[in-house]
């Protein structure tokens, strides 16, 4: 590996590790009660989640929207 290639590698640690650094508590703890989404989340359900890192952050600031992610149970 060459002196670039590890000072690239260097700083991409860096960036990950502030992108996803916690800036605060989620917003809602009901994503914590696993047992009740078994419960009722049925295929094709879209689930919106709203991270609390920077990252999450960065992407509800930008697409202007209270979620940062989506995922579809299947």
């Amino acid at each position: 590996m060459s002196a670039f290639d590890s000072l690239l590698d260097q700083i991409g640690r860096r960036l990950v590790r502030h992108v996803t650094c916690d800036v605060g508590p989620a917003r809602n703890d009901t994503h914590k009660d696993i047992a009740q989404l078994r419960r009722t989340l049925q295929p094709g359900d879209v689930l919106l989640v709203d991270g609390c890192d920077r990252i999450s952050a960065a992407i509800r600031y930008l697409t202007q929207s209270s979620w940062s992610h989506a995922a579809m149970f299947v």
